[in-house]
């Protein structure tokens, strides 16, 4: 029986990095839309939650590409 090891590649590390940034940008995105700072212009101009969002959806697209595929015999 062999054991070989496999490298993990680039793209699911950049992917799980902008997933946990963007789960941060996001919290913050939703305390801004309870608690408002001072001179905030208006709820839907919330770039925290915007890009917040769309750093999701772009690491999750990178860490769906980047995984491990196992290789068939």
């Amino acid at each position: 029986m062999e054991t070989t090891k496999k490298m993990i590649p680039v793209w699911f590390w950049v992917g799980l990095m902008m997933v946990v940034y963007g789960i941060l940008i996001v919290g913050i995105g939703v305390y801004y839309l309870v608690s408002p700072p001072q001179g905030y212009a208006a709820k839907w101009t919330n770039p925290n939650l915007w890009w917040g969002l769309i750093m999701l959806v772009v690491g999750g697209v990178f860490m769906f590409l980047g995984r491990n595929k196992k290789e068939s015999n």
